[in-house]
């Protein structure tokens, strides 16, 4: 019982430093004047006018979100040096009827009245690192140092996994970042925050292995992954910010019971990601006077289970029974496939299963897998509309089930 209430304490008082300090950086980065960052937005948006919204490398996984990278960009074009608090609290959008962002971006550096709206149900934390970027530098530069940081980053984590923690995991981790077109993801700004703060998180928790060996220190490294997360991200691909991170710290550490760990550091994920997002909520309702409580929980109601006025009708139960229409169709073939594929499994480890405590040890790796599958039934709509980006999430399952299989079959028994 002491330890659990000095959990909470901890933890109590990481979101109300998180909190002051999230509303700090926002005051901040909106003082920056739109004078300090005009050439740099000048010079930065004809990149996207040429490239359009979405524009792809091949296969319609390659494609980029020039369309967010552009709403951020009007954001901070948007942002009031002169009233750094409203500023930063309303993050307003100026976007015209037609739904146009190059071209409202376009007006409003032009100088032209382009209608505007508070986007305030998000902290928009991505400002506090593009608003300083582009004081120095455009659009072109930040896809280069995206490049730098990711790439840095990325070899960091797979040399000192390969030291740290096995070489499986080395291995697994790289096939992973290569399955998702890791290599595409610094061509914009918002499908980099997430990798970012991924790789720093298991970075951190690889070189402080005793400082977050115990439950509490754990729960409260979780609490501040997800507050993080929410903070600097669009609701791109936050679980891997989970699911990589608890795969190291579950790696390194060998609790004795995994599965528990697992559920309870996702947890107090979740709770760091839900209460400081609901916190910005409070926060821009009462210094903005506008509702944004009600309209964020609106976008919560229409993201996860949609209603009668859904974005393209696309509802959770219409997608649900897209899904099965789509099993449906294909009838004795997809029944094959799957029996096939529960048929192989089992074949496999029936030959070159580990013991079965070795197989049970390593159950927790199945919970994590199945992170972005719950992820996505309960952002059902959101996922399903975003496709091209929210994807990239599987990334979680792909390394967990490698993981899995390298630990739980012996390939050695046939030789």
């Amino acid at each position: 019982m002491r330890s659990t209430w000095d959990i909470t304490v901890k933890v109590f008082t990481t979101y109300l430093i998180l909190l002051a300090a999230f509303f700090v950086l926002m005051l901040a980065t909106s003082a920056i004047p739109v004078t300090a960052i005009q050439e740099s937005l000048v010079t930065s948006l004809p990149t996207i006018e040429q490239e359009g919204d979405y524009p792809t490398h091949g296969p319609s996984i390659t494609m980029q979100d020039n369309f967010t990278d552009c709403l951020m960009l009007n954001i901070a074009a948007g942002i009031d040096g002169s009233h750094p608090v409203s500023g930063a609290m309303e993050c307003t959008l100026h976007l015209a009827d037609d739904g146009n962002i190059i071209t409202s971006t376009r007006g409003l550096l032009d100088g032209q009245a382009v209608d505007s709206r508070p986007y305030a149900r998000y902290w928009h934390g991505n400002q506090v690192t593009l608003r300083p970027l582009l004081c120095v530098m455009g659009y072109r530069g930040i896809r280069v140092l995206n490049y730098v940081l990711l790439g840095l980053l990325a070899l960091a984590c797979i040399l000192l996994g390969y030291r740290q923690v096995s070489r499986s995991f080395a291995v697994v981790l790289t096939l992973g970042l290569v399955a998702v077109t890791g290599w595409l993801v610094p061509l914009n700004m918002q499908f980099t925050t997430c990798f970012l703060i991924m790789l720093v998180a298991m970075l951190a928790i690889m070189l402080m292995p005793r400082r977050l060996h115990s439950t509490g220190a754990a729960c409260v490294a979780f609490f501040v992954i997800g507050g993080v997360t929410q903070f600097f991200d669009l609701l791109t691909t936050p679980v891997i910010t989970l699911g990589l991170p608890l795969i190291v710290w579950c790696m390194m550490h060998k609790p004795e019971r995994a599965c528990r760990m697992v559920i309870l550091l996702s947890l107090m994920w979740g709770l760091g990601y839900a209460s400081l997002w609901a916190s910005k909520w409070v926060l821009a309702s009462i210094i903005t006077g506008h509702d944004i409580i009600g309209d964020a929980m609106s976008s919560v109601r229409l993201r996860s289970v949609g209603g009668a006025a859904a974005e393209q009708g696309l509802t959770a139960t219409a997608i649900y029974k897209y899904y099965w229409s789509m099993l449906a169709s294909r009838g004795v073939a997809a029944l094959g496939a799957l029996l096939v594929a529960i048929v192989a499994v089992i074949v496999a480890y029936r030959r070159w299963g580990r013991p079965y405590r070795i197989i049970n040890a390593h159950l927790w790796l199945l919970l994590v897998a199945a992170i972005p599958v719950a992820w996505t039934l309960v952002l059902a709509q959101h996922t399903f509309l975003h496709h091209f980006f929210t994807w990239r999430i599987v990334l979680v399952t792909v390394v967990a089930l490698l993981l899995f299989v390298c630990h739980t079959l012996s390939f050695k028994k046939t030789i």
